[in-house]
């Protein structure tokens, strides 16, 4: 069991105990982790017509990877 830190708290609190072990919550927040590297970029320090590029260009990228 991990230890009584803020972080369990907000694991326990948003229903993360739905996976059956740390293992499976590792693999996830791995996967979600890079997805977010990708698909999130940061859009207040961008022009909106750079984000739309960039965010086209990160979809492509997604759409490439998952479907291949």
């Amino acid at each position: 069991m991990m230890p009584d830190t803020r972080a369990w708290k907000w694991y326990k609190k948003w229903g993360a105990d739905q996976f059956n072990s740390p293992a499976q919550t590792q693999r996830f927040l791995t996967l979600y982790g890079l997805t977010q590297n990708l698909l999130r970029l940061g859009r207040h320090l961008l022009q909106a017509v750079n984000y739309r590029i960039l965010r086209t260009q990160a979809f492509q990228v997604w759409q490439d990877v998952v479907c291949a």
